[in-house]
């Protein structure tokens, strides 16, 4: 349990400590109560029932991805042909009413959210195809990669441009030893496609938001524009504020749920009117954690994801190594870790990969 997200609850407990409405300390509880509760859930499973339950959920995660996605991009298209002739693609696609959260409204979840269980259902299908045939496979990759784009968020793409790196570097040296040839034939390919999709994308909404506005947002900036028609205040304005009041409370931050008011009134004093009006949190979940309950949370953080991807290092698993990568990078720009959509997520998948992990070690040794 000490390798468990048992300990991302811990930084809830100072709710208790802070806020004086019961009311507060029930609900903040009772959202961050699944952090403890499926790591004790899994104590009372056996072995080949936690191996066959991680078989199981993830073939279950690929269904509910490629059949949301076939929802989505259904909706997409037939909302795109309201206004384009019948087989016409072009930029608009990939403008702001087809994707990020008009993408994603009709399920009521975050674009983010939503692309991390597409990203975890896309390394299941690359690492572990099992019986899946080759066309329904590569069918599959191409539904869930097109809805990854349609989600838009530009951590989501960033960490999917990763991900398919690096699984053709992976499988490069073997392709290279069976056959020179097609490896030549292959890489050509990547290359044409590559250079091809880049000249139609570069001209798109969603291109502007991975480039122009993610500079804006990793700069310090305040009250200025991010684009032709939104004004705001950039993430590193935040993250600069959000450390600043870590810095006055850094050994048992200010209450966990209290971020958001916290930083509010912080803003306001700094000129950041939008993000006072909108009561932003830090959209970082390390300064989020650190602000709920000191330096501690932080360290319960970092040794989690840590010894996570550590375990999944030592026994080869690449899936549970990239599904802990995955949490640590979109937690630089997300407070990922207090909303349902992620606490269920987490507690989960990290806690089925935790026990396969060790499971899969203890096998070693006994061996």
């Amino acid at each position: 349990m000490k390798y468990s997200t048992v300990l991302l609850f811990i930084p809830t407990l100072t709710t208790f400590i802070f806020a004086e409405e019961i009311f507060h300390n029930l609900n903040i509880t009772g959202k961050r109560i699944t952090y403890l509760a499926i790591p004790f859930f899994f104590l009372f499973l056996r072995t080949n029932e936690v191996l066959l339950l991680r078989k199981k959920a993830l073939l279950g995660l690929i269904y509910g991805a490629i059949f949301s996605s076939l929802l989505l991009i259904s909706i997409n298209f037939f909302e795109y042909y309201q206004q384009k002739p019948l087989w016409t693609i072009d930029k608009d696609l990939f403008n702001y009413y087809y994707t990020n959260k008009n993408y994603t409204e009709i399920i009521d979840i975050h674009p983010t959210y939503y692309g991390m269980y597409l990203l975890l259902a896309l390394v299941g299908l690359l690492h572990d195809p099992g019986s899946w045939y080759k066309i329904f496979r590569g069918a599959s990759i191409g539904i869930i990669t097109l809805s990854i784009f349609f989600v838009g968020s530009r951590i989501i793409l960033a960490l999917f441009v990763l991900t398919i790196l690096f699984y053709i570097l992976r499988n490069l040296k073997k392709y290279f030893k069976q056959d020179r040839r097609a490896f030549v034939a292959f890489a050509l390919m990547f290359t044409i496609f590559s250079v091809g999709f880049f000249s139609f994308f570069k001209n798109t909404y969603l291109y502007q938001r991975l480039t122009t506005e993610s500079i804006w947002e990793l700069s310090y900036e305040v009250g200025t524009n991010y684009n032709s028609s939104g004004k705001g205040d950039s993430r590193l304005a935040r993250w600069a504020i959000a450390v600043e009041q870590i810095s006055k409370s850094p050994l048992i931050g200010y209450g966990a749920g209290n971020e958001s008011t916290i930083l509010a009134a912080e803003y306001r004093k700094s000129g950041m009117t939008s993000a006072a009006k909108y009561e932003y949190n830090a959209h970082n979940q390390y300064l989020g954690f650190a602000l709920e309950a000191g330096l501690l949370a932080l360290i319960l953080l970092f040794h989690v994801l840590g010894t996570n991807i550590y375990f999944g290092v030592r026994n080869h698993d690449h899936i549970g190594i990239l599904f802990f990568v995955f949490i640590a990078f979109v937690c630089l720009f997300e407070n990922y870790l207090i909303r349902n959509a992620a606490i269920i997520f987490v507690s989960f998948f990290g806690t089925v990969f935790l026990f396969s992990n060790r499971i899969t070690t203890y096998q070693k040794r006994s061996s």
